[in-house]
């Protein structure tokens, strides 16, 4: 793969992200007329989930581009994040630092109660607050990664 071909994939996960977006912002408008009810509580929380697992997604393609093992085991979720994570000093393919690989714990903890089937256990003030945060998360991860790229465009070494 290509840094131009990893640019276009991560174009359209990035595109797919503001589609679900856009329809979290749907969910959080019917809410305030219909209030808490199990289909907006549930629709939430699958979308913020889908948010989690298109970030996820974006980070195995930059993995595989850096010749990165996609992690694999009970958790290789929170293995994959910590991939890119800054708080490792000998790693060069870091962007994702302290606080936003905390938030996107907090997300993918979330993305497993309601991938699981758990949704049913979620209250609506948690779907709401995840809900709220989601498109910050997002924004500022996409920040990180572009800003991340633009280093590696600059590398001598990338793979254009």
């Amino acid at each position: 793969m290509t840094l131009q071909e990893l640019h276009k994939e991560i174009e359209t996960a990035n595109t797919e992200l503001g589609s679900v977006l856009s329809e979290l912002d749907e969910v959080m408008k019917e809410s305030l007329i219909s209030g808490d009810t199990p289909a907006i509580r549930n629709g939430g929380a699958s979308l913020v989930a889908q948010c989690y697992s298109g970030i996820e997604n974006i980070l195995k393609r930059v993995a595989i581009f850096r010749d990165k093992k996609i992690p694999s085991g009970y958790d290789w979720h929170i293995s994959l994040v910590k991939l890119f994570q800054t708080s490792d000093s000998l790693n060069s393919d870091s962007f994702v630092n302290d606080e936003l690989f905390s938030k996107l714990n907090l997300m993918r903890k979330f993305r497993h109660v309601a991938h699981h089937g758990y949704g049913f256990k979620l209250n609506w003030q948690t779907v709401k607050t995840a809900a709220i945060e989601t498109p910050e998360i997002v924004d500022t991860f996409m920040k990180s990664l572009n800003k991340y790229l633009a280093e590696l465009e600059k590398a001598p070494s990338n793979k254009t």
